[in-house]
């Protein structure tokens, strides 16, 4: 067990950034649309209508100031067998979501348009991790008779964001239909960095070396394009929303690989030196398409929602170049992404109280779309072969919505589930391999703590000061 300390710490720390980029609604936006687990894209009523479906803004009243609900979360990952045996291994991580700020703003000039803007925090997952043993005496390196004193090292950083900046247009086509359109500008980054150093003292009085660094980082500048429709009535309210795959204006990547041992023995000294930057690189998303209803029964309402997703054929997100190695043998990398096309699915209840609260209740399902994944398992694993993680989640919600004089305020809660198997994907240097076929037990678990404000005397100040200052622009080019 000692042999995979480092090993098991890799694991727990890097699942949680790989898992999340294969699912579709780990995250929403917007503060009834948290609760609601992002069932909205016929009957969204609050600013995260900007990202569910643009063409709301032309049919909602009253649509506030927003501060997207400042998210907490609560995630236990555990692993079973996770080398060959039948213990479990847990992490806890608590840490802030992304967020979300949005308004709206009109035009004199513009009145049958309506207009929004909003910043998102799509994506901002950061983590690093420094751990080292005490001196450990135990029998590491096999090729070596007897017990090796023991002290390693390793030290991860991992990084991921993806920031949105943009704003939405939306229009009235008669009483009940409705068009609108989003463009978000997007700055995204994927940074990962692994180091690992082993020292053995051994039985021959000789110290063993081992030293690993595996770094890599993605950045990307594009847009994405949404595109909605609606159309409301008394007895249903109806919406289509459109994602368009991301557009890019500026990607590129950099790979670094180092690797070096010393002291196990003769013939198997390692010398491998590598730093690559200005790499071709790529960012794929899927063209994305939601249809949803909400069914007013009485006073409360029922929400609908099916979400499409298209595959996406593979690709490799950095070009990695071949390595050279002065030596030992430098590994090849299996870095690829592919993903297969997925449907999605949820309800969501919104029941009324009194006229000063309503409470939220739903579900949704999050099924994974990997085929393949590129992630640090394919660049830690010396088999030359695919490590993938798919794991499908379902999300359930529950909230309230208070209202009081000046302001509303949403508290709430989600909780999401899911499982899967694995198999071990590394071995230790100069010591027995895992099997390949070992098959681990991965369960997540996520609870989501909801608070967040809406605020319509400002939204309406906001709107008064916008209009003054375009006026303003408006008299002086007349006066002019």
């Amino acid at each position: 067990m000692i042999k995979y300390i480092f090993l098991t710490i890799i694991s727990l720390f890097h699942l949680n950034e790989v898992l999340a980029q294969g699912n579709y609604k780990l995250e929403n936006y917007g503060n009834r649309s948290i609760l609601l687990n992002g069932n909205v894209t016929g009957s969204v009523s609050d600013l995260g209508l900007t990202y569910y479906n643009p063409s709301r803004l032309a049919l909602v009243e009253n649509v506030a100031f927003s501060i997207n609900a400042k998210t907490y979360e609560l995630k236990q990952l555990e692993l079973t067998n996770t080398f060959g045996d039948d213990e479990k291994i847990k992490n806890n991580t608590f840490r802030g979501l992304p967020t979300m700020v949005a308004g709206t703003f009109k035009i004199p000039t513009l009145e049958n348009s309506h207009f929004a803007y909003a910043f998102i925090s799509k994506t901002r997952n950061q983590s690093s991790l420094n751990y080292e043993t005490a001196l450990i005496i135990d029998e590491i390196i096999e090729d070596f008779p007897g017990d090796e004193k023991f002290i390693g090292r390793v030290t991860l950083n991992n990084s991921i964001t993806d920031e949105w900046f943009g704003g939405s247009w939306a229009r009235k086509l008669g009483d009940r239909f409705s068009i609108g359109t989003s463009l978000f500008f997007s700055k995204y980054a994927n940074i990962g960095i692994s180091e690992l150093n082993y020292n053995a003292l051994h039985s021959t009085d000789k110290v063993a070396n081992y030293n690993k660094e595996i770094s890599y980082a993605l950045y990307s500048y594009g847009f994405f394009g949404i595109i909605g429709a609606a159309y409301k009535t008394k007895e249903i309210e109806l919406g289509v929303n459109v994602t368009l795959p991301y557009l890019p204006v500026k990607t590129e990547g950099s790979f670094v690989y180092n690797e070096f041992l010393a002291g196990i023995g003769s013939g198997e000294d390692i010398f491998i030196y590598n730093n690559f930057s200005g790499l071709e690189a790529q960012r794929k998303t899927p063209l994305s398409i939601a249809f949803g209803a909400g069914i007013p029964v009485g006073k409360h309402t029922i929400h609908l929602n099916t979400d499409w997703h298209s595959s996406i054929s593979a690709y490799a997100p950095i070009n990695l170049p071949t390595l050279d190695s002065e030596l030992g043998t430098a590994p090849t990398f299996n870095f690829v992404e592919e993903r297969k096309m997925v449907f999605n699915y949820g309800i969501g209840i919104e029941y009324y109280i009194n006229p000063k609260f309503n409470g939220y209740l739903s579900y949704s399902s999050d099924y994974s779309s990997y085929l393949r994944n590129a992630n640090i398992y394919d660049l830690l694993s010396k088999r030359e072969s695919d490590v993938n993680f798919k794991t499908d989640f379902h999300h359930f919600g529950f909230g309230t919505d208070i209202s009081f004089k000046t302001i509303q305020l949403i508290l709430g809660a989600t909780y999401s589930a899911s499982g899967a198997n694995f198999e071990q994907p590394v071995d230790f240097p100069g010591g027995s391999e895992t099997t390949p076929n070992d098959i681990s037990k991965l369960r997540i678990t996520r609870w989501q703590f909801v608070v967040g404000i809406e605020i319509p005397f400002l939204q309406k100040e906001i709107d008064n000061q916008l209009n003054k200052m375009l006026k303003k622009k408006e008299n002086s080019k007349t006066n002019n």
